[in-house]
């Protein structure tokens, strides 16, 4: 990624120590005469709760988070490719398939059948639906029923006409029927990051490679301390010209790198697990620079330092 870099992160988690109490310990010197022994001094000590900061200085990469894969549909010819660093917009064309836009929808439910007739129900008919809504289509009145349990939202007469209507309006053939192919489902917004076509491959190859619109420091953490560390944790980032912005941890990863129980495998260091952390605030934007470095490189770098609650 031309974007990232290698970043120092220090990553502290706060224990709990002793609750509030007393200790006692006992202290005697050793007497010529034992019998003549005085009774034995008891001393205490009040001991208040406190949090221990458990702190380690960790390689991190300073980027845009891991990139995921894209891969087309439907059938024909890419004929148009975004450009690395594109952010791709809801309802605009991402690239194109025999010279015909292919808009962008956001949702959670990829297109994987043709919506043409009424009646059809299906969690891709939400995803439709709410991304007209959004445009500013007016689609009727809804029916079905929502949710992970549900059936969908029901294709009806007046979502089939907002779609012939925003097919009109963004240069698609206004059919009012929705083909796999003809548009393509991504999480929400994204950024291109790289591409993995060629202008004349199919449809449904691997497109391109995207990412999360927003920096973030990914800083690989110690299988075993995972315990540690969870999502919504608080974070201070400090910037190599000193300054400290704030942060929280997003996302723990759920592969474990390196390591390997194998024998016939050969390690390639410990078992570490990513902990996404992205910097929050305005102030924070303008510091992400790249710095130029003594021996001419340009690496970013900072200091993540999170606490746990």
């Amino acid at each position: 990624m031309g974007s990232s870099g290698k970043t120092v992160a220090a990553l502290g988690v706060l224990v709990a120590a002793c609750t509030a109490g007393a200790v006692v310990w006992t202290g005697t010197h050793p007497q010529r005469n034992a019998e003549a022994t005085g009774p034995v001094r008891v001393r205490t000590a009040t001991v208040t709760r406190t949090d221990l900061s458990d702190s380690r200085t960790l390689p991190g990469t300073l980027g845009f988070g891991r990139p995921h894969t894209l891969k087309g549909t439907g059938e024909g010819i890419v004929t148009r490719l975004p450009a690395p660093g594109t952010r791709a917009v809801r309802g605009k064309a991402l690239y194109r398939v025999d010279d015909r836009p292919v808009p962008v929808l956001f949702g959670d439910t990829p297109l994987f059948r043709t919506l043409s007739k009424p009646g059809v129900r299906g969690h891709d008919v939400n995803v439709l639906a709410d991304n007209l809504h959004a445009l500013g289509y007016d689609t009727g009145p809804t029916v079905g029923s929502r949710g992970p349990t549900g059936e969908g939202e029901e294709f009806t007469p007046g979502l089939a006409a907002a779609l012939k209507q925003w097919q009109s309006d963004t240069g698609q053939q206004p059919t009012g029927t929705l083909v796999p192919g003809r548009a393509v489902v991504l999480p929400g917004p994204v950024r291109v990051d790289t591409i993995t076509a060629h202008l004349g491959d199919p449809a449904d190859s691997d497109l391109l490679a995207y990412t999360a619109t927003t920096k973030s420091v990914t800083v690989p953490v110690d299988a075993t301390a995972m315990g540690t560390v969870k999502a919504g944790d608080k974070a201070a980032i400090t910037l190599p010209d000193g300054r400290t912005v704030g942060g929280r941890v997003t996302a723990l990863g759920r592969t474990v790198q390196g390591g390997s129980a194998d024998d016939a495998v050969t390690p390639t260091g410990p078992a570490t697990i990513d902990v996404t952390v992205v910097p929050t605030g305005r102030r924070t934007s303008r510091h992400w620079t790249r710095r130029r470095c003594r021996s001419g490189s340009t690496r970013p770098r900072a200091r993540v330092c999170s606490r746990s609650r």
